[in-house]
C-alpha cells in the first residue's frame, strides 16, 4: 500500500512524501483508538467531537508514516488528502491488533 502526502505552496504541490510501509508505535495506536467511539459513529456531532479529540495526534501520526516531514509542512497539506491516510492508518492499526489476537503477529 502506497501512501502519499502532498505539501502545497501557493496552491501547487511543492513537495511529496511517499510511504510504502510504516510501523506505528503502540502509544500512537492507543491514542487514536481511544478517540474513537464506534457506537456514536452515526451521530454527526459526536463524530465532530471525535475529530477534535484526535487532532493532537495528527502530527505524530504523519511523522511516523512519513519520516522527515516537518510541522510547518504538515500545515500546508490539504485536509481532504489526509483522510485516506488516516483511514489506512486506522485499518492498519486494527489489522495489527487483530493479528495479535489471532496469534499471527508480524515483524
Amino acid at each position: 500500500m502506497e501512501l502519499t502526502l502532498n505539501i502545497y505552496d501557493g496552491g501547487k504541490v511543492a513537495k511529496t512524501y511517499k510511504a510504502n510501509e510504516f510501523d506505528l508505535l503502540w502509544g500512537t495506536m492507543e491514542d487514536l483508538v481511544n478517540c474513537i467511539d464506534l457506537d456514536k459513529a452515526d451521530d454527526t456531532v459526536e463524530v465532530g467531537k471525535m475529530v477534535l479529540k484526535v487532532l493532537p495526534q495528527i502530527k505524530p501520526l504523519l511523522k511516523q508514516i512519513f519520516p522527515g516531514v516537518t510541522d510547518s509542512e504538515i500545515r500546508c497539506a490539504k485536509v481532504k488528502e489526509l483522510v485516506p491516510i488516516f483511514v489506512s492508518a486506522f485499518k492498519y492499526a486494527f489489522s495489527e491488533i487483530g493479528s495479535l489476537v489471532d496469534g499471527k503477529q508480524g515483524n
